[in-house]
């Protein structure tokens, strides 16, 4: 007689007698030996493969939500992020870690993708925002949220994230959607942040050399200025 061997993990034995097992098809699988059925593949996993002894998590950038996976039943949702294993669409979700995250601020995800690790061109991962546009959390278009009058966007390169930054002293932003500042030129100064009109002459008794002037400067001794938007002093006290 032959010996009795135990139902080899991956595989079923449903009867008695039986010359050889079954093989767990896909959608299933079993981690035991001497096992009568195979286990549905959990939440979470997918079992794309006959004979598998155990599942293997949802792929980074999708989502599985029910049992009995051969693959991932759809993408991770735009505007979010999905990771390894995860097991619902439900962003609300708060009890379960394994559910999509808001694309972070700065950044936009199409669906399906899986990590905020930016790789140029990759929209697998998040991607930067177009300049002039700072898109909130969960954006997933590259031109959300203009930038606002009195500020700029612009990206980093090493992050992939849109920053909006203030409009700095010596500079101005006008309207929305700007990528950088203009800044004052010779005669003309600007002394806050965030301004949104052109910037201001320099006044009598004042000169405003160079570019970017933050404050006038007070018109040197000996010196006259005489006139608005001065650029520099060339003219002597008179005797």
């Amino acid at each position: 007689e032959g010996a009795v061997i135990d139902c080899d993990k991956g595989h079923f034995c449903p009867d008695f007698d039986m010359p050889n097992p079954y093989q767990c098809p896909p959608g299933t699988y079993q981690s035991h030996t001497g096992q009568i059925e195979c286990v549905a593949c959990d939440i979470g996993f997918m079992c794309p493969n006959f004979t598998m002894s155990a599942p293997i998590p949802c792929a980074a950038g999708f989502v599985c939500d029910v049992t009995g996976l051969v693959k991932s039943n759809y993408d991770c949702p735009q505007g979010h992020y999905c990771l390894e294993g995860t097991m619902t669409d439900d962003e609300y979700d708060i009890y379960n870690s394994l559910r999509p995250y808001n694309c972070t601020k700065g950044t936009f995800c199409i669906g399906g993708v899986g990590t905020t690790e930016y790789e140029a061109e990759n929209y697998f991962t998040s991607q930067p925002c177009f300049g002039g546009y700072f898109c909130n959390e969960g954006s997933y278009r590259p031109d959300q949220g203009a930038c606002p009058s009195g500020s700029y966007c612009e990206t980093d390169q090493s992050t992939g994230v849109t920053i909006e930054r203030l409009c700095p002293p010596g500079a101005y932003c006008p309207g929305s959607a700007n990528v950088g500042y203009k800044t004052c030129t010779p005669g003309y100064y600007m002394d806050k942040y965030g301004a949104i009109d052109a910037c201001k002459s320099c006044m009598v008794g004042f000169y405003c050399p160079g570019f970017g002037t933050r404050k006038p400067v007070l018109c040197d001794k000996g010196y006259v200025c005489d006139e608005i938007e001065l650029r520099a002093i060339s003219t002597l006290c008179p005797p």
